[in-house]
């Protein structure tokens, strides 16, 4: 068996033992964004990492932020322990049409539950995630 191989089967046998858990995967999962017909898409980790080198944290307004996605009961689970007081969100800036968000849609459907008004996160301007379309 290869090295690759039994790295996946140590992870898999670890998230069915209760050792880590899926968000722990989240620098492997990817972000997509659909914006005026063109179509964006990279890994969480990635654009975390350069949200945090080159912006600062600021507050965004959910109103500016699309409808969150529709959660079947697993989800709407995991949201629920999404906290969004802790980690800030990573979102793009849309110009007329809104913010859209790349990693944290669980934090804002619970910031939403909550009757919060705005979020703490990273705001790129659109044109920063042009190496990202696909």
């Amino acid at each position: 068996m290869s090295k690759q191989i039994l790295s996946e089967e140590f992870r898999r046998m670890q998230k069915l033992a209760g050792i880590i858990t899926e968000n722990e995967d989240w620098d492997k999962e990817n972000w997509l964004l659909h914006n005026d017909g063109i179509d964006y898409k990279g890994k969480i980790k990635d654009i975390v990492d350069m949200a945090k080198k080159k912006y600062r944290e600021v507050d965004i307004e959910l109103s500016k932020i699309g409808k969150s996605p529709i959660y079947d009961k697993d989800n709407i689970k995991r949201a629920s322990k999404a906290d969004y007081t802790k980690f800030p969100i990573v979102a793009v800036d849309l110009g007329t049409n809104g913010v859209g968000v790349l990693d944290g849609n669980h934090r804002v459907f619970q910031a939403r539950k909550d009757k919060k008004t705005k979020l703490k996160g990273y705001l790129i301007p659109l044109e920063d995630i042009e190496e990202y379309r696909i």
